[in-house]
This record gives C-alpha cells, structure tokens and sequence, in this order.
C-alpha cells in the first residue's frame, strides 16, 4: 500500500521518495472524465505554495497549504507532521503566542489547534529522525512531511477507505501450524491481502521539502 504519498501526488511532481504516480484507482489523473478529482489540493495550475516547499515551515506556507483544501464547508480536520517538524512549528508560533490575550492557549501542546483542525506529530511521518525499517519499511527523508487530511464523515461518506479482499483466504484466513524443520517452535500463518484507498484528494494535501 502506498497510501497517501501515491494518493495526494498531482501525478507529475514527485514526493519525498522521487516517484510520481500519474495514475491512481486504475484512473489517469490528466484524463478529461474525471478532471481535478484526483488532484490533491494545489495540484492543479501554479500553486501559492508548492508540494516540494524546499525551505522553511512558514506561517504563510501553513496559512495558504490549509486554504488551499478549503471548499465551501469542507477543511482539513487534521494535520501530521514529523517531530522534529512540530518543533519548527512550535518554534515559529511561541513568541507570537506570547503576544495574544487568551484563556486557553493551545501552542505548544500535544495536539495543536490551526483553525478548524489539529495538528499533531508522528514517529512514522518521514522525516531526518525516521529509519528506513525492513519491517515496516522507509520512512527517512532528508527532510520533513506535512499533511493536511480530511477524513470525511462516518460510514459511506468516509473519504478514507481500507479495503479487504474478496477471497475468504486473503480475508486474514488461517492458513495452519507451519513446524520449523528441526526445531521445536511452532508458528501459524494468516494471510491478509488490504487496499487502502482516499475518494476526496481535491480536499487534502501533502508537503515536503521542509527545512526549519
């Protein structure tokens, strides 16, 4: 699964990892039927700020990247970004909080409040600090990824969808006792095959390339 750096790419530029996904859901992204459906916010025309920021982590570049995912009610709900990237947030967002007359400030703590969504950090947002695991795979980068996500709403109306194959096998099936040869361990096997896919791309976005 390559989840959301194949489902917010605008099928030209490349992400964090230099691949571009022309394509996604079986669809081509530049085909006329479908238009700027599966465009990620920003991906259509010259963008104010650029999916590949390649430098600081700006109040403009937070400002215009949210506004750019804003359609009528819809807006960002969430925004993920890598440690060390939060703290460039932090950074920049303290002396000016500092300034304003507030009850409950909400910089600097675990979830941060950007207008109608929330920013929080993650270990496994690719970043300077991530590893590149045999297990559960690469998420280094030489520098830090932000989202801005739009989960949608309950049930059919999720833009986020995890899909599990139609085979009973693949649907986590028990496949049995598999005995190492010569050994005493004993280890069972389950098989699960999973799609995970995004219907709204228009009303998301990702960016990388920051740097402070």
């Amino acid at each position: 699964m390559n989840g959301f750096e194949e489902a917010l790419n605008n099928g030209t530029a490349t992400g964090f990892s230099g691949i571009a996904f022309p394509t996604y859901g079986g669809q081509n992204r530049i085909d006329g039927s479908v238009g700027n459906a599966l465009m990620p916010a920003g991906g259509v025309g010259t963008p104010v700020v650029a999916a590949n920021v390649a430098g600081a982590m700006t109040p403009r570049v937070l400002e215009h990247s949210y506004q750019s995912c804003v359609i009528g009610e819809e807006h960002p709900k969430l925004g993920i970004t890598s440690t060390r990237c939060m703290g460039y947030i932090n950074e920049m967002y303290a002396p000016m909080q500092r300034l304003i007359d507030t009850v409950e400030p909400v910089i600097g703590w675990p979830g941060l409040k950007f207008k109608q969504a929330t920013i929080i950090e993650s270990q496994y947002i690719p970043g300077a600090d991530g590893v590149n695991d045999a297990d559960i795979g690469n998420y280094y980068a030489t520098s830090e990824m932000f989202l801005w996500l739009n989960p949608g709403g309950e049930g059919e109306d999720a833009y986020f969808r995890l899909h599990i194959s139609a085979s009973p096998k693949y649907q986590f099936g028990f496949t049995g006792f598999k005995v190492a040869q010569d050994g005493t361990m004993v280890a069972g096997q389950i098989l699960a095959a999973l799609n995970f896919s995004v219907r709204a791309p228009r009303l998301m976005r990702i960016l990388h390339g920051i740097t402070a």
